[in-house]
């Protein structure tokens, strides 16, 4: 063969190889996976696997896990009690769309006597109370009170603060009576320019020493935009201590922004 006819057929095959390539890559870019927050990986801008970055979810380094700041037990009646526990999320910009939890009466004993499980959820940098009414006892006597967060051991799935809009909602007045029944009437004010839906008002009861007595929760369905609404929350039977100050905790989800 002559050097022509050699880099005729040298040419030949290097503009093939080009070719084989060129479609390999153009290939591999077109099948390569885009990052996502749900593919298992770190990848992108992603801090740990599926979080952090771009990703809604925050990586658990991020987030700081919500303060318990007390847990106690009420007497309604025999064989039954009130608990309830005072709960405050430290990060101002993740949230807990879902908590779960479970609270736990024990006798004098350390013996478990009762348990009551529930679903809440935390706002971004949010204190709120958790209250469960009329735990069952039985003949058993109630003599600590324990939250448990998380009582599955799954992991708190913490998200960044979105568009979602909190509704603000103040306390503009509330009035503590004896009779005919001890009550605290409460005077919610939405200031939003939004309606405010499905608001969890708890009131709480503490003597002189800021020790929580007593405890007790109504919802409101709706508050209308720039709005007032009143409710009040009641007990059963009066209280063998003096009455020093009220506590009003209101919470309520994010609405979505249309």
């Amino acid at each position: 063969m002559s050097s022509w006819g050699r880099q005729h057929q040298t040419g030949y095959l290097l503009a093939i190889i080009i070719v084989v390539l060129v479609a390999g890559v153009g290939t591999y870019v077109v099948r390569k996976p885009v990052p996502t927050c749900g593919d298992g990986v770190e990848n992108g801008s992603e801090t740990g696997v599926d979080c952090g970055g771009a990703c809604l979810r925050a990586c658990k380094d991020e987030a700081t896990a919500p303060i318990v700041s007390w847990v106690h037990f009420f007497p309604v009646r025999s064989g039954a009690v009130d608990v309830a526990a005072l709960l405050r999320n430290p990060n101002a910009r993740f949230a807990l769309s879902e908590l779960r939890y479970r609270f736990k009466l024990y006798d004098a004993n350390q013996q478990l006597i009762a348990e009551r499980d529930g679903v809440t959820f935390l706002n971004p940098g949010e204190e709120t109370v958790i209250f469960e009414p009329l735990v069952q006892t039985k003949s058993r006597v109630a003599a600590r009170a324990f939250l448990e967060l998380a009582p599955q051991g799954e992991d708190l799935f913490w998200v960044r603060k979105g568009e979602e809009r909190v509704p603000a909602l103040v306390v503009k007045d509330k009035e503590f009576a004896l009779d005919p029944v001890p009550s605290l009437t409460v005077t919610l004010g939405n200031t939003s320019s939004f309606d405010a839906r499905d608001v969890s008002v708890v009131g709480v009861l503490y003597d002189g020493s800021g020790n929580a007595v007593a405890a007790s929760a109504t919802t409101i369905p709706r508050i209308l935009r720039l709005q007032e609404s009143e409710s009040t929350l009641t007990w059963p039977n009066p209280f063998s201590v003096d009455i020093a100050s009220s506590g009003v905790y209101l919470h309520t989800r994010p609405l979505s922004v249309n």
